[in-house]
């Protein structure tokens, strides 16, 4: 699961807290990447940032890449990814 909050992205697995600033984020991609992951779904999105990568499958991919674009500025829509800007 996951969850937004001002400054990050929060992802939970069990235990397992995994916190990563907006600012962080160098891309976000839908995939169906079967490696082990956060996720139990095969409908995923891949989470890029400075020290590593996270699939996780949002409920509404959509309503999550538009809430993670609002939230990341520095990101922008190219096709179904989001990505660093050029003009950043």
């Amino acid at each position: 699961s996951y969850q937004t909050s001002e400054t990050e992205l929060i992802l939970r697995a069990g235990l397992r807290k995994i916190r990563i600033p907006y600012i962080e984020i160098t891309a976000i991609r839908p995939t169906t990447d079967s490696r082990s992951a956060l996720a139990m779904s095969l409908d995923r999105v891949l989470i890029e940032y400075q020290s590593g990568e996270q699939l996780i499958a949002p409920q509404d991919q959509n309503a999550f890449f538009d809430d993670l674009q609002k939230r990341a500025p520095h990101l922008t829509k190219q096709g179904q990814d989001l990505v660093i800007s050029l003009s950043t």
